[in-house]
């Protein structure tokens, strides 16, 4: 409040209600607005989808039980910040969104908030580079980015390509990006799929950067998105952005992102043949993986323009600061 106080400003944007910044909305005396990015209160429903979290704790190092730095731990801290997370949304007043999803969550959440829509600007090199079909060569290549969290759905990407192994006619190689191996998660999401570090077939790249990033995609077939919830993944827009085919399981936001059947394909949460299923329909039917991946850099490249989502964001800025409080 000091900051506010000193600084003036004319309106307050909130970056997402994960943090206990918001907290001071009440308090304030000019307009503020919350960028909606996840939401906590239905992210701990899903937490788990694809593996309980008590599961994790017999992979857990010593050092980390002692000092209450476990995956379990970090759930139960997650729990306590859903309850701040709902005081939050009982006394914001406006919230940026940019799914259908996120929106009904503000409906029903926050019913005395305003909603405006505003898509999110994506790194410029995932605007300007291009990916071009890969034809004439022995292996399918799959990219995936994902965090190292338990509802990412790294156990479905282990059970999809167990099925895949003796299907796709070509030799597998299915790269994970932002999670590394040996991680507690990649231990049990591995033991939960009984799938074993020593199959080839799944190579977890950790993390990289943009440029590294876009080379990978680039170098890939296909993208896949294997989340259990979502609002509006970053790793599919920056696909649908380079005009790569998509798959993804239809949770949350994603719906939002892109049209089953059009700019990609939309499968069912949790659920490693219908992804199998879909992979397989992108590497035997080329010409429909590439015509989607064009369909989709044709949406992207309107939704992701930096200009119009200024343009936006000043809109939205002008009617919070005409209607002060």
């Amino acid at each position: 409040m000091k900051v506010v106080n000193d600084f003036k400003p004319d309106v307050i944007l909130f970056f997402g209600t994960e943090s206990d910044f918001p907290l001071i909305i009440p308090e304030l005396k000019v307009p503020s607005i919350i960028w909606f990015q996840g939401n906590l209160t239905v992210y701990e429903m899903m937490y788990e989808n694809g593996l309980k979290v008590k599961k994790t704790l017999a992979l857990e190092s010593l050092k980390h039980m002692l000092s209450g730095d476990t995956m379990y731990h970090n759930f139960l801290m997650f729990k306590h910040l859903v309850a701040r997370e709902k005081r939050i949304f009982s006394f914001a007043e406006n919230f940026i969104g940019r799914t259908t999803w996120d929106s009904r969550l503000v409906k029903t959440m926050a019913p005395q908030a305003r909603y405006f829509h505003c898509d999110e600007a994506m790194r410029p090199p995932f605007l300007t580079n291009q990916w071009k079909q890969w034809n004439d060569r022995d292996k399918f290549v799959i990219t995936t980015t994902i965090r190292g969290n338990l509802y990412k759905g790294l156990e479905t990407v282990f059970r999809t390509s167990e099925i895949l192994s003796d299907k796709i006619g070509k030799r597998l190689e299915w790269r994970i990006i932002g999670i590394a191996e040996g991680t507690v998660y990649t231990k049990a999401a591995r033991k939960e799929a009984n799938f074993p570090s020593s199959r080839p077939e799944v190579k977890l790249l950790g993390n990289k950067t943009g440029p590294e990033m876009i080379e990978e995609l680039l170098n890939s077939d296909i993208y896949v998105h294997p989340s259990h919830i979502e609002n509006s993944p970053n790793g599919v827009q920056e696909a649908m952005l380079l005009g790569m085919p998509v798959i993804a399981t239809n949770v949350g936001g994603t719906p939002s992102m892109l049209v089953d059947g059009k700019e990609g394909l939309l499968i069912q949460n949790k659920d490693p043949y219908a992804m199998a299923g879909a992979i397989l329909e992108f590497s035997e039917s080329p010409d429909k993986a590439k015509l989607m991946g064009e369909n989709a850099r044709k949406l992207g490249l309107v939704r992701n323009s930096s200009k119009k989502i200024c343009d936006d964001l000043l809109k939205i800025f002008d009617e919070l600061t005409q209607t002060k409080k």
